[in-house]
Order: C-alpha cells, then structure tokens, then sequence
C-alpha cells in the first residue's frame, strides 16, 4: 500500500506541475508558430514538450527509487526521438525541400 501511495505522491505532487508547465511552455511557443502559420503549431510543440517531460520524470523518478540507473541514458534517447519527429516534417518535391526550419526548429 504504501508503494501505492508514492506514486501516487509522485504523480500529484511532482509530475502533474511538470507537466502543466511543459504545456504552457509548448503552448506560448507553438502559439508564436501558429500566428505565423508554420507547420508545426500549438498542439505538436505542447505534445513535444509533454512527452519529453514524462519520459524525462519518470526517468528521474526510477533513478531515485534504483541507484543503478542512469536518468541521462534517457536524456540521449528524448533528443534522438525529436531528431527522427523533425527529419519527418521535411519534404522533397521535385525541385524544391521545404520544412527544413521547421525540423531544426522541433
């Protein structure tokens, strides 16, 4: 039970302000995107920022719980996942490459 309650404790108390952050964030930056009318807007910049911030927590989380493991391991893995998400948003069509700054900008 009382495994069940540091979750728990782990989820209210540190997750959920993370993660509200990381939406406020994703959102004041995607808005800026959006207002521009780029191709990655509101929502892909606060889903970004939403998983990058769970996976990164809960990374932390594990780290505190079990010493023997490395939270900067997954750190790496967050910033090869974004690169594999921004090589996506680029387009080749005939003569012409498009989203480039959009893939560097994710």
């Amino acid at each position: 039970m009382e495994f069940l309650l540091n979750e728990i404790d782990f989820l209210l108390y540190r997750l959920l302000p993370e993660c509200l952050t990381a939406i406020l964030c994703g959102f004041i930056v995607g808005y800026g995107r959006e207002i521009r009318h780029k191709p990655a807007g509101i929502r892909t910049i606060i889903l970004i920022c939403i998983g990058c911030t769970i996976y990164s927590s809960v990374g932390f989380y594990l780290a505190e719980k079990n010493p023997a493991i490395d939270p900067t391991r997954n750190i790496g893995q967050i910033a090869t996942g974004i690169g594999f998400l921004g090589a996506g948003t680029i387009i080749k069509s005939e003569k012409k490459v498009t989203g480039v700054t959009t893939a560097a900008f994710i």
